[in-house]
């Protein structure tokens, strides 16, 4: 039996279903807090099969599932239709069920005119949950802020997020010094919410890098907790410890396999761990730019350059 989800949208296709229909206890429970949303006679009978034991709130809901259920398998098929027609692959309709198809359409005429594709549009379907004015209303504050539209395209998250949200997280992020200027070079940190971000800021506190330095090294509240605890693992066992980290946070952008690939190329050139770790900077530049300062190395040897 397909699963079912709270839809909120369309009142004929109200179904509250998890996992199987005799899951009573749980449909009653979630649909009870949308019952005004029901037609009659469902909101009356929910109302009291959830104000009773659980064995009687189950028939209750069994029964209602069962009549409900042609609805919701016409309603499925519909937005299936629809997703197969706009080749968005791999789109549960479940998270669509509940929005009326004009929407849909409306909303993804919209988003892929800014530039956002059906690929990312089918990783991200909650955005055609929301109405053309609202999607418009949340570019036209972005637009404001220095994000322009090729970036809001990369990041279509942005877009998920209410205009009061995205304020908040702006406050929070100039706060602690980050500018307009920079969180538009580095939007994906308007995903996160201020809980996380100030998650992340403790950590770093933690580790000894101040405020001032994530404000000019802003990448570092893009990784997890998780990402940034297994980088300073890999510097600290690389004998590189913590007060040369927060002096040089910026390592700490670096995914462990670049590293990695780094200190191989140093390895290689014959610069071992213990003067990679008294000179950490090595690990900032790119393999490319390591190559070319070797090529002009070996073309003016220390004594030419000095003379």
């Amino acid at each position: 039996m397909r699963e079912a989800a709270v839809c909120t949208k369309d009142p004929r296709c109200v179904i509250v279903h998890s996992r199987a229909a005799s899951d009573g206890a749980l449909l009653v429970a979630v649909a009870r807090r949308i019952a005004h949303r029901l037609p009659e006679p469902y909101q009356s009978r929910l109302l009291a099969a959830g104000s009773e034991k659980r064995p009687l709130a189950e028939c209750a809901a069994e029964d209602m599932w069962r009549e409900l259920k042609p609805s919701f398998d016409a309603r499925c098929a519909e937005v299936d239709a629809f997703l197969s027609d706009h080749n968005l692959k791999g789109v549960d309709c479940l998270r669509l069920i509940g929005v009326p198809l004009h929407t849909m359409e409306s909303a993804l005429r919209w988003l892929n005119a800014l530039g956002i594709t059906n690929a990312k549009i089918a990783t991200h379907p909650h955005l055609m949950w929301r109405s053309v004015d609202t999607l418009q209303e949340k570019r036209a504050w972005l637009n404001g802020m220095g994000i322009k539209d090729a970036k809001i395209a990369t990041n279509p998250q942005l877009l998920s997020c209410t205009v009061d949200t995205l304020q908040e997280k702006r406050a929070w992020l100039n706060a602690l010094g980050i500018t307009n200027a920079k969180i538009a070079t580095h939007p994906h940190l308007m995903w996160r919410s201020v809980d996380t971000l100030q998650e992340k800021r403790a950590w770093l506190n933690g580790m000894g890098i101040k405020d001032a330095k994530i404000a000019t090294n802003p990448q570092l509240l893009s990784c997890t907790v998780d990402t940034l605890q297994e980088k300073r693992a890999w510097l600290n066992a690389l004998g590189i410890t913590d007060a040369k980290i927060a002096t040089n946070p910026h390592l700490m952008w670096r995914s462990v396999d670049t590293l990695q690939e780094k200190r191989a190329w140093l390895h290689g050139m014959g610069i071992k761990d213990a003067k990679i770790a008294t000179h950490p900077a090595l690990l900032s530049c790119t393999v490319d730019t390591l190559h070319i300062l070797r090529q002009i190395c070996c073309a003016y040897p220390p004594r030419a350059l000095r003379g």
